[in-house]
């Protein structure tokens, strides 16, 4: 099911069939540098897809498949997740992109849209972003977006920087 539209992407559901292209996200050391997640084997992508779509049942959001539109290829996943370590409340942004397409604006370009799903659709007064304080890129992208530095945690034996977006 189509979610959002931009200029260059459709964000979508994911369907059992997008377990067959993930790897090339999911699977990449570069790409999944900071992800707690770490690298991912098929049987684990194929949990994945599944723990999303249940979210789509449970929540009505969750992480989505990024779909760059001249080529119709699935470049990345972007999207909101429920609750963070135990406090449902938090409802975080999670995104990844086959190294391919870093660099070419299309991160920002779901991030944008995402906080409008989040505004408009979810009615969302606010969400957050996780990010490893190393991930100087990510930081750039949430910062430019208009998040702001909240507080540092310890996830998992890693400090973990939470940036809050109000809508």
């Amino acid at each position: 099911m189509q979610m959002i539209e931009t200029e260059r992407l459709i964000i979508r559901e994911f369907t059992r069939d997008d377990a067959n292209l993930l790897p090339v996200i999911l699977s990449d050391k570069e790409v999944m540098k900071y992800s707690f997640r770490g690298l991912c084997s098929h049987k684990e992508i194929e949990e994945y897809v599944e723990s999303c779509i249940a979210n789509y049942s449970e929540y009505g959001f969750g992480q989505w498949a990024v779909i760059e539109k001249t080529r119709l290829k699935l470049i990345g996943v972007c999207g909101l997740n429920p609750g963070f370590d135990g406090d449902k409340s938090i409802i975080h942004l999670a995104a990844r992109f086959a190294v391919a397409f870093w660099g070419k604006g299309f991160a920002s370009e779901a991030l944008i849209a995402i906080t409008n799903y989040a505004k408009y659709t979810l009615k969302l007064k606010s969400y957050y972003s996780l990010v490893e304080p190393d991930n100087v890129r990510s930081i750039n992208i949430v910062l430019a977006k208009g998040f702001k530095f909240q507080k540092a945690t310890i996830y998992k034996n890693k400090v973990l920087n939470h940036y809050i977006k109000l809508l």
